[in-house]
């Protein structure tokens, strides 16, 4: 199940908390060495501007790139996963503009914030236990 949009305030006030702790920073550095996703999805170098995008970047909507319109891989592609869907992104989108110069809402810019692997420290950081949709 896709949440879309309900999931981008969960998750900014997540990694606020944990900005907050110390245990992230909004100036950290997203994709390449030593980055907080490093250098695991994609199949091609990174480039310099790709490495410079921050989490901040991610938070702000100012990344550069990968714009929410009718060629959203996300929904043009809707059987990728999380790495699958980054990996295609990164490969295939390259950066519009250079990151913190411009404001572009983007889909895929938020699904990289919600990494996979930081789905249970995010719940836990929001001072919750679950993120389960509620029965209808």
């Amino acid at each position: 199940m896709r949440l879309a949009s309900l999931a981008k305030p969960i998750t900014a006030v997540a990694i606020m908390r944990l900005v907050e702790t110390g245990r992230l920073a909004l100036g950290q550095r997203v994709f390449g060495a030593g980055a907080l996703l490093g250098t695991r999805y994609g199949t091609k170098p990174y480039t310099a501007a790709l490495q410079s995008i921050t989490l901040r970047h991610l938070l702000e909507h100012t990344a550069g790139g990968w714009p929410n319109d009718a060629t959203d891989p996300m929904f043009t592609n809707p059987t990728m996963n999380h790495a699958q869907l980054i990996t295609w992104v990164l490969d295939n989108r390259p950066l519009q503009f250079a990151p913190g110069t411009r404001h572009m809402y983007s889909t895929p810019r938020r699904r990289t914030v919600t990494w996979p692997r930081s789905r249970r420290r995010t719940v836990r950081a929001a001072g919750t236990r679950s993120a389960t949709r509620a029965p209808r």
